[in-house]
């Protein structure tokens, strides 16, 4: 099972990954910059990735990197 999450405050995202594969789960996120905010059916249709991502267990976890990039 895949999932993606979008995080957006003015013109960055923040898109996050989960994957359920065999019991195990996974989780990442990426940064994105000159996004405008153009989000559809959560999913990004502008953006330039950077290097900067965050891995982990918990989508939680993520949402409160999101937070803190973002801010």
């Amino acid at each position: 099972m895949n999932t993606t999450k979008i995080i957006s405050k003015e013109n960055r995202a923040v898109v996050i990954h989960v994957q359920e594969a065999g019991g195990e789960v996974s989780v990442w996120a990426n940064l994105y910059v000159n996004t405008r905010g153009q989000i559809d059916h959560n999913r990004l249709l502008d953006g330039d990735i950077t290097l900067i991502r965050w891995e982990g267990r918990t989508i939680k976890g993520a949402e409160r990197w999101a937070k803190k990039v973002l801010a």
